[in-house]
């Protein structure tokens, strides 16, 4: 991840206190959302892709391990995004407070293109957040747990008993995700070169595909 200063050059204490919070505000954000995005993809590799499937033929154990390991990550990471801004005395480092910190005013465009993409994934990352991660991601629920159990018993014949999460909408949520920052970076570096995330997940899939095809 590589991205510049914006030109401004504050001449005063606070003035340059608030750029370089600003700037760390920029860096997080895009490291939370890398995270997520490159989290997404590994896990893509090993659920949905020939070299995932030849993965859990040569070891079935080590793949259900990561893949489960990966999908709790994505989770609770999209559920911490979204989180509420305060806990307490404490003030949470999430999406909506970033996006405010990092200098999107609200009543413009981007703003109001940004609103968009939230809303769009609100319903997701509430259910993630409220449910998902009460039940299972933080906790483990018992009467959930053990219906569950039931549902993988009876071989996925029975209604899964939620809550379920499609990977349609994890998909949306990441692309989602993916685009605010840009908006952010496009509105806030505007006069600059930012790359907030590279292809590597993406070059080293197809390498691995390659490489399994063989």
């Amino acid at each position: 991840m590589v991205f510049l200063m914006a030109d401004r050059t504050p001449t005063t204490p606070e003035g340059i206190a608030q750029l370089e919070e600003w700037h760390k505000v920029l860096y997080a954000l895009a490291a939370a959302v890398q995270r997520i995005r490159r989290t997404f993809e590994t896990l893509e590799f090993m659920l949905h892709s020939e070299g995932g499937r030849r993965v859990k033929e040569a070891a079935p154990a080590m793949a259900d391990a990561a893949g489960q390991a990966l999908e709790l990550t994505l989770l609770l990471s999209i559920a911490k995004l979204f989180d509420s801004e305060k806990m307490g005395q404490h003030q949470n480092l999430v999406l909506s407070n970033m996006i405010d910190k990092a200098g999107v005013a609200p009543g413009g465009s981007e703003r109001a293109a940004i609103d968009a993409e939230i809303a769009k994934v609100a319903p997701f990352a509430k259910m993630i957040r409220e449910k998902w991660r009460h039940k299972l991601g933080a906790h483990t629920d018992y009467d959930q747990a053990i219906l569950l159990v039931q549902h993988w018993l009876d071989g996925d014949n029975n209604a899964h008993p939620g809550p379920k999460v499609e990977w349609s909408d994890l998909r949306q949520t990441v692309g989602s995700l993916s685009i605010i920052v840009d908006i952010v970076f496009k509105t806030q570096l505007p006069s600059k070169y930012a790359v907030w995330y590279g292809a590597q997940i993406g070059d080293e899939v197809a390498a691995l595909n390659a490489m399994l095809k063989k």
